[in-house]
């Protein structure tokens, strides 16, 4: 497989020292302006269960959501973030998400708060 294929085409290397720099992903800009011109009327998102993990200025966290859409929709999600602290601050570098289905459900490990 080689290393260069491991990566996404959109990674980037960050260290905790290193400036935050904006970027914008043209995907996600896309997809958000298709959902705000589709028929998403409301959106709601509870916290069902968190992890967290961390090593000096780096972490990882893991959340469980329940996704409430026009109000009758329900759906559950992980999102995963990669943060760096910076500054005194946590910084999220990366997001990712995957909606639970019948073939995919969510361990129970990662709904415990």
């Amino acid at each position: 497989m080689g290393l260069p294929r491991t990566f996404s085409p959109a990674h980037r290397f960050t260290q905790p020292h290193d400036r935050p720099r904006a970027s914008r992903s043209p995907l996600f800009s896309e997809r958000m302006k298709a959902v705000s011109q589709g028929d998403l009327q409301s959106f709601e998102q509870t916290m069902l269960g968190a992890k967290v993990h961390v090593f000096g200025d780096v972490a990882i966290a893991f959340r469980v959501c329940r996704n409430l859409e026009n109000g009758v929709k329900e759906v559950r999600s992980v999102e995963a973030y990669l943060l760096i602290k910076q500054e005194g601050a946590w910084r999220i570098v990366s997001q990712a998400w995957d909606t639970e289905s019948e073939s995919k459900t969510i361990p129970q490990y990662l709904l415990a708060k």
